[in-house]
């Protein structure tokens, strides 16, 4: 009988003993740091801010990814297509690309496409074609090459806008690229070897 109680016993302090040391590793307590005058304080436990993943430069690359991709869909759609005019507009609260393509023949056709550019959401042939078509037959330099050059003098705007196929008063055909929007920067471009001519605020 008298061991039975002293087996119960050391049972008793072993579980006694466990309990203790699970307590002492299992605190719950914030950690707490020295302040200048000596009084602990508790650390913080609010979670750190994450930094904002939608920046300039990726809405930038975004927007210039959605012109190009709009340039191919409308040259897509129109025999022998070529893009001389597109431009990014919002017309209550719906934002699309406008788009005017020289087809075979001396046509144009002007195009709606959907704001990332990978639908044509309106395409009717022009009967007056503008005569910037006529000006593509002079610019060697083509319109996606002419985006590529304009983005290295944009000044760090990203994200193109608008592009379209001009003329200078003495007769130099031109492209001109805008980034940024109407605030942004536009660079215009000698459609024949690409150098720039001018680029700013108001140089288009």
């Amino acid at each position: 009988m008298l061991t039975e109680r002293r087996r119960l016993l050391w049972a008793g302090l072993v579980v006694a003993g466990v309990t203790v040391m699970s307590g002492c590793g299992a605190s719950t307590a914030p950690e707490t740091t020295q302040t200048d005058d000596g009084r602990a304080a508790a650390a913080s436990t609010a979670p750190v801010p994450q930094p904002d993943q939608s920046t300039p430069a990726a809405e930038g690359s975004a927007l210039t990814s959605a012109a190009l991709t709009a340039i191919d869909t409308a040259e897509g759609v129109v025999a022998g297509g070529q893009v001389f005019d597109l431009e990014l507009d919002t017309d209550d609260g719906v934002t699309l690309w406008e788009v005017k393509v020289a087809g075979s023949g001396g046509t144009q056709f002007d195009l709606e496409l959907s704001q990332d550019g990978a639908t044509v959401q309106r395409k009717e042939q022009d009967t007056t074609p503008d005569d910037d078509v006529a000006k593509l037959a002079e610019a060697t330099l083509k319109v996606r090459d002419a985006i590529a050059a304009a983005a290295d003098h944009a000044d760090g705007v990203t994200g193109v806008s608008a592009v379209e196929i001009d003329s200078e008063r003495d007769g130099t055909i031109t492209w001109e690229v805008t980034f940024g929007g109407d605030d942004g920067i536009t660079v215009v471009l000698d459609a024949a070897d690409g150098h720039v001519i001018r680029s700013g605020r108001d140089a288009g």
